[in-house]
């Protein structure tokens, strides 16, 4: 991993620190990193994205949730049942809300990119916190969401020929361009030059987020 020296902020801590765990992906892939210190009376994270100069954002782990049409909503649904539980009860949530359990995450992952939840990589579970909170920053930090759901509401999506093969006309009339999107066991791949120099490192492009939306529309 590039640009170790932003674990200098931990520097101070060495004298109390009594271990530290790191976690990072499974497969030994580069991705962002979280270091953890145990302190006598706390745990300190800190985490790093794979590049000095990405922003978490840029990762994109949250962007197939972020872009549906009705998030919003089911965050606002989801955050008035929370109780500043410092383990979030999806199961619970659900019975509650009376929402499904890919929209209670998808909720969650509206208050997680918002700052009024947050994830325990240890626990691997939401908690419940409260920051200054802001619902369309959410949107204005992702343009990715944004351009997806602008290309839905322009009908620029439509079926390819092929099985699984999608096309998204994302070019203006100046420039006009026509990108596919291919999806197979699970994972979906575009012609876009964001996806061919990025693949799925940095989280899916704005052409198949617009596919999975339209995937989850015509259901």
């Amino acid at each position: 991993m590039n640009g170790l020296h932003r674990l200098s902020g931990l520097k101070r801590l060495l004298p109390n620190v009594i271990g530290l765990t790191v976690y990072g992906p499974a497969d030994g892939e580069a991705g962002a990193t979280a270091f953890e210190v145990e302190l006598p009376h706390a745990r300190l994270l800190l985490g790093l994205t794979t590049e000095a100069w990405r922003g978490f954002s840029g990762e994109g782990s949250l962007l197939s949730a972020l872009a549906g049409p009705e998030v919003t909503e089911h965050a606002a649904l989801v955050s008035a049942l929370l109780a500043f539980e410092p383990v979030i009860d999806v199961e619970r949530l659900r019975l509650e809300s009376g929402l499904t359990t890919a929209e209670v995450e998808s909720g969650l992952a509206v208050l997680a990119a918002s700052g009024r939840v947050g994830w325990d990589v240890r626990a691997r579970a939401h908690f419940h916190r409260e920051l200054p909170d802001d619902t369309e920053r959410v949107t204005r930090d992702n343009p990715r969401v944004t351009g997806a759901r602008r290309l839905i509401a322009q009908h620029r999506v439509e079926r390819g020929t092929e099985l699984g093969e999608w096309l998204v006309h994302a070019g203006t009339r100046a420039e006009p361009a026509t990108y596919t999107v291919r999806s197979a066991d699970g994972e979906s791949r575009c012609t876009c030059t964001w996806h061919l120099t990025g693949g799925t490192g940095r989280g899916p492009c704005k052409h198949v987020l617009a596919v999975q939306l339209m995937m989850k529309e015509i259901r």
